[in-house]
């Protein structure tokens, strides 16, 4: 994550210094010709690149956000008595025999219980 932040940095400031640099440069008589159109292109195409890579890093975030907060359904049950317990976890709380529910509690599970952990569907 953090490259990608400093790489947006570092296009950031590419595009910065290109503008400081080509406005310092002297700039020719103004000509009563219009600019090619391929001028047009080569000052657009900077743009269009860092809305596309702003686009896609934005989309990534997101993928990573909902695959992070997806919600299993964790099951408990004791062996001894067969009595079932049901916990709503995200899938990276669940550690060995602990875990910890989607409102913050902790769960340790005993040797005589076992958990089953399936996915919630939308």
């Amino acid at each position: 994550m953090l490259t990608k932040l400093l790489f947006t940095a570092l296009i950031i400031a590419a595009g910065v210094l290109y503008l400081r640099h080509r406005s310092s440069a002297r700039r020719p008589a103004p000509s009563l010709q219009p600019p090619p159109a391929s001028a047009r292109y080569w000052r657009a195409l900077p743009a269009v690149l860092l809305l596309t890579m702003l686009g896609v890093s934005a989309l990534v975030f997101w993928l990573q956000w909902r695959e992070a907060h997806r919600i299993f359904t964790l099951r408990v049950v004791d062996t001894r008595t067969g009595k079932e317990t049901v916990y709503p976890v995200y899938p990276d709380a669940v550690q060995g025999r602990s875990f910890r529910t989607v409102d913050g509690r902790v769960v340790t599970l005993a040797d005589v219980e076992r958990m089953e952990l399936t996915e919630v569907e939308p």
